[in-house]
């Protein structure tokens, strides 16, 4: 098999891991509640990660002066993780995961006030059809009834995730310069995962059903997993390429939730969407595709590195 090809795959898998986070937050939900899910996911995490240094005999946290831009960057990776699950709580998977895509848009807007980036007409372009397909997505939701009264409020938690990303992901941007990715991570996960240790309720972990557990790990394996693929993806394949591949994932979810609807699973209640609704869906994933894989180099690989549903 190709280098290339192999890499397309590897970004399929990180893909589908994306798309089936949302779904397993989504679950969690039922029996813990947003604060401990997010503690558990860092932690794990950290733990993964320094299990990683010691076995590789790492010199790790070696950086010349304290990675200020690295704790800022937790602070923020921890309000993006917390919101995107408000906002899955308050809403539904796929529409945090097609409003999460604001982050990406603004990250390019940010790239163009900090580090005079230039859109091409066609990016400009993008920037539109998104926004049309937000205004859809938006006002179909409104009508939904399965939504609810809440859904006001996990639009804005969305919202302030894919803010949070974006701010995060400009701080990585620049704590790379001076410490290792890994080391940044590291840093990263200890920071957000120490502001929720304060705040996780450690004693519903206590009363978690054994059949429950593997949801609870495979959260905390997701971010490994799918952020595994995506290097060994960004090492074969053309960035552009991986790129059209993970905006996609909330097409992905869109699917999947459909599947389960048609089953009518009892464990996860189904998405009221209407044809604007997937319209608007469409549009969103469109233009976002357009902008971020038209975008340059550093900038797709820093969206690409930094995807928060990834959270």
């Amino acid at each position: 098999m190709q280098e290339k090809n192999l890499g397309l795959i590897y970004a399929v898998i990180t893909a589908v891991f994306w798309a089936i986070l949302a779904i397993a937050l989504k679950v969690s939900l039922k029996t813990l509640n947003a604060m401990t899910i997010v503690w558990f996911r860092f932690i794990f995490s950290a733990s993964a990660l320094l299990i990683y240094f010691i076995w590789k005999k790492h010199t790790w946290l070696s950086f010349k002066k304290f990675p200020t831009d690295s704790v800022l960057a937790g602070l923020f990776l921890g309000l993006n993780y917390y919101g995107f699950m408000k906002g899955i709580e308050y809403t539904s998977p796929s529409v945090a995961q097609i409003i999460i895509q604001i982050g990406p848009l603004l990250l390019a807007l940010a790239g163009l006030a900090l580090y005079n980036e230039k859109l091409n007409p066609i990016q400009i372009f993008g920037f539109v059809i998104a926004l049309v397909g937000f205004f859809l997505f938006y006002s179909d939701g409104l009508d939904s009834v399965s939504l609810g009264p809440d859904y006001q409020t996990g639009i804005t938690w969305t919202a302030v995730a894919a803010v949070s990303w974006t701010i995060y992901a400009l701080f990585q941007k620049n704590a790379i310069k001076t410490v290792s990715p890994q080391e940044i991570n590291f840093i990263i996960y200890i920071v957000a995962g120490s502001i929720f240790c304060f705040l996780a309720d450690y004693q519903s972990l206590t009363t978690v059903p054994l059949d429950v557990w593997p949801l609870i790990i495979f959260l905390g394996l997701n971010t490994l997993i799918a952020y595994g693929a995506l290097a060994e993806a960004l090492k074969r394949a053309p960035s552009n390429e991986i790129s059209i591949i993970i905006t996609v994932n909330p097409i992905l979810t869109i699917i999947i939730m459909e599947i389960l609807a048609f089953f009518n699973v009892g464990w996860i209640n189904p998405e009221d969407i209407s044809w604007r609704g997937y319209l608007g869906a469409f549009l969103v994933i469109l233009g976002a595709i357009t902008v971020v894989s038209l975008g340059k180099k550093y900038y797709q690989k820093l969206v690409l590195k930094n995807n928060p549903t990834s959270p």
